[in-house]
């Protein structure tokens, strides 16, 4: 969207990326050290995705080192954004705000049920519009209309990855978990219904319709989880073509604005 408008600014592009990738960094220390270490029952990982950790979290950031280090990523993002409030205006104080209490908050958010929606902001709508806000110092309709569908593809990710196991029949190994495949399919179909309609109103440019090209890796997903028996291994593969999907999806419509 940048180089198609010609406010590609690398350096500052690639400082908000790395920005966005220690915002998300700081987020899991503080997940994991709110989550008990990873051992609190309402964990949504903890059968599942029991191996995951943030990067040393076991070894030089052992223990409540974990709260230190997600501090200290925020405490980076901020002087991040001190830059870019300096350099933009005080209207970007408000996504930078927005995205630090995402951080701080989102484990309490989660244990509230909360969880979809705040990814949904934070990787969608809060972290486009923020950088193109940066980059243009507006907000501009197109990005609004790029953030949501990626934002959906992001939350159905998360959503797929934070089931629990119910239920599970220990002679074949079937489970039953506790996914809602009604809200992975609303979300799935109201992406691309966006998409669809972002490019029939002129926002976004005919050509990122490719991105319904991950329409089949997204209903791979749907038809498994309408299985009525799966195995864990038969889940998670439908937990990888989603970020297959997100990822297809999201290369597809930016493809958009360079054809």
């Amino acid at each position: 969207m940048f180089l198609a408008d010609g406010v590609m600014r690398w350096q500052d592009y690639s400082l908000m990326f790395l920005g966005l990738f220690i915002a998300q960094l700081g987020g899991d220390y503080l997940y994991y050290n709110f989550t008990h270490f990873h051992t609190d029952p309402r964990d949504s990982h903890t059968k599942l995705f029991a191996g995951w950790k943030p990067f040393f979290a076991d070894k030089w950031l052992a223990g409540k080192r974990t709260l230190y280090a997600g501090l200290f990523c925020l405490f980076i993002d901020a002087l991040i954004g001190v830059y870019f409030i300096i350099k933009i205006g005080w209207g970007l104080a408000l996504f930078i705000l927005a995205g630090g209490a995402i951080a701080l908050l989102f484990t309490p958010l989660m244990l509230m049920g909360l969880k979809e929606i705040t990814v949904f902001l934070a990787f969608g709508p809060l972290a486009m519009m923020g950088m193109a806000f940066a980059m243009t110092g507006r907000i501009r309709a197109e990005t609004v209309a790029a953030s949501i569908p990626v934002g959906l593809w992001v939350a159905i990710v998360a959503h797929l990855k934070s089931a629990n196991i119910k239920s599970m029949d220990e002679q074949t190994g079937t489970v039953t978990l506790s996914t809602s495949n009604i809200t992975v399919s609303v979300m799935a179909i109201l992406s691309y219904a966006v998409l669809i309609g972002g490019v029939m109103l002129g926002y976004l440019p005919k050509w990122s319709l490719l991105g319904l090209l991950s329409i089949p890796m997204m209903t791979r997903v749907l038809i498994t989880l309408f299985g009525i028996r799966s195995t864990i291994t038969e889940y998670l593969t439908p937990v990888i073509i989603s970020i297959l999907a997100l990822s297809a999806g999201g290369l597809l419509m930016a493809a958009g604005y360079l054809l």
